[in-house]
């Protein structure tokens, strides 16, 4: 199990969702939490969250929790669903396993806003390529 130092140095290279603002806030067996602070520049022209920030929030999270046992793992497959809109704010995304096994695994994504509302849920199934 990488520690999150480990895992914060390896996503450097995810320049996309450090763009984003996302950030490693924990990291455990089977699971990871990851936060954004959405601005102006995640807004759409409604003035809530885009879809698309949404999606790389839950997206991150399904990866530093796939990939914090060490093995290289990418994502299959994504269903996304948007729930509630969101506010600008801090924004987390939460990640935990729901199977895994030698070449595949399943995790289920949750995304809330600083009121604790359920913003969006992500079904994710990976790759392990390592």
């Amino acid at each position: 199990m990488k520690t999150i130092e480990e895992l914060r140095k390896f996503f450097e290279a995810d320049r996309f969702a450090a763009e984003m603002g996302a950030v490693i806030t924990e990291c455990g067996e089977g699971g990871a939490t990851v936060e954004m602070d959405a601005g102006p520049r995640h807004l759409n022209a409604a003035g809530t969250v885009q879809g698309g920030a949404l999606f790389t929030l839950a997206d991150f999270a399904f990866a530093v929790a796939a990939n914090a046992g060490g093995v290289l793992t990418v994502s299959l497959q994504n269903s996304i669903s948007f729930l509630h809109a969101a506010k600008p704010g801090r924004l987390t995304a939460r990640a935990e396993r729901v199977s895994e096994t030698r070449r595949t695994c399943c995790y289920d994504v949750s995304v809330t806003d600083e009121a604790g509302n359920l913003t969006a849920r992500m079904s994710v199934t990976g790759y392990r390529r390592g």
